[in-house]
This record gives C-alpha cells, structure tokens and sequence, in this order.
C-alpha cells in the first residue's frame, strides 16, 4: 500500500534488486540438524500430529531471520526458524534421537534468543517461534541444559560471587 517500502531480507548478502543468497539459512538448518534421524515406528494421536501441524508449515522465507534483533548482534545465532524447526522434530514421537537436537541447539541458539516476539510477528504462515523456543528451552531443561547466563545473574540482589548470592564454589 502506499507509503510501504520493500527491501531485501536482512542478515542477507543481496545477489540483485530482492533477490538474496539464503545459504546461510541452509547452513544453519544442517547445524541444528532438524530432520528426522533416527526413524522410531510409533503410531501417531490426532494430539501428537496436532504437536507438529504448525510448525510444519514453515516455508522457510527467513522473514522471521530477517526480523530478528539477535542477528545483529550475534551472527552465528541459529534463528527462528531453525529452532521451530528443531522444536518440531523434539516433539515428534517418532524422533528416535531428540536428545542429538537439543545438544546441536544449545551454542548459538536456544538460550540466545531474546523472546522478543519479533519472529511471530513477521511469519506469514502463523507460527509462533517465540513459543517454540520457549518450548524447545523446556525440552532442553528435561535432557539436562540450563540457561548458562543465569547463574551469573543477580537479578537486583547483591552479588557474592554468583547469581542469588550463591558462590557455587562454596556456600552462599
């Protein structure tokens, strides 16, 4: 409509005019591995498929990659998608190796992202990535993985050597 104005995705190398290489989304998708490895026979519930439904809608159009702030910052960060993606594959019943996902999101992706909501926002399929990263974080917590910046918070409270006062070498 008028006034609104069209630009190449962000976080893109422009080849011409929209046109952008979307290698980079590729490669994170292989480093997330969000595919199914190991192929377990399990019949599925209409609640299980409904578990996936959404997130196997993703076209991959990176507009969530292009919206997100994490970017900027921290170039190496899995993205959205990769992670809805890989939240999709951690709750299929037939994954028989949800584990080797959750380990392949934990550098650069699941506990980097902001939740700022930007990815739900922008995707034009009505995925909720935000969700899904705070869902992949839950699935992360269950294999063993926790936050690794927030024992280093102190969240307003003095700090005595960790986050809450906790000096984990030693007491509190």
């Amino acid at each position: 409509k008028e006034g609104d104005t069209v630009e190449p995705l962000q976080y893109h190398p422009v080849l011409r005019d929209l046109k952008v290489d979307k290698q980079q989304a590729k490669t994170t998708l292989q480093k997330s591995r969000t595919w199914l490895h190991s192929y377990t026979e399990a019949a599925l519930t209409p609640k299980d498929a409904h578990l996936t439904e959404r997130q196997t809608d993703c076209i991959l159009c990176d507009s969530c990659y292009s919206a997100c702030p994490v970017l900027a910052v921290n170039p190496d960060f899995l993205g959205p998608f990769a992670l809805t993606r890989a939240y999709r594959y951690t709750v299929d019943r037939r994954e028989g190796e949800s584990k080797s996902i959750v380990d392949a999101v934990q550098q650069n992706g699941v506990w980097d992202c902001t939740l700022c909501g930007e990815c739900t926002a922008v995707c034009p399929k009505g995925i909720d990535p935000k969700m899904d990263i705070t869902m992949l974080r839950g699935e992360s917590l269950n294999h063993g993985y926790s936050d690794p910046s927030f024992a280093n918070q102190s969240f307003g409270t003095p700090d005595f050597g960790g986050g809450f006062g906790f000096d984990p070498n030693g007491g509190f």
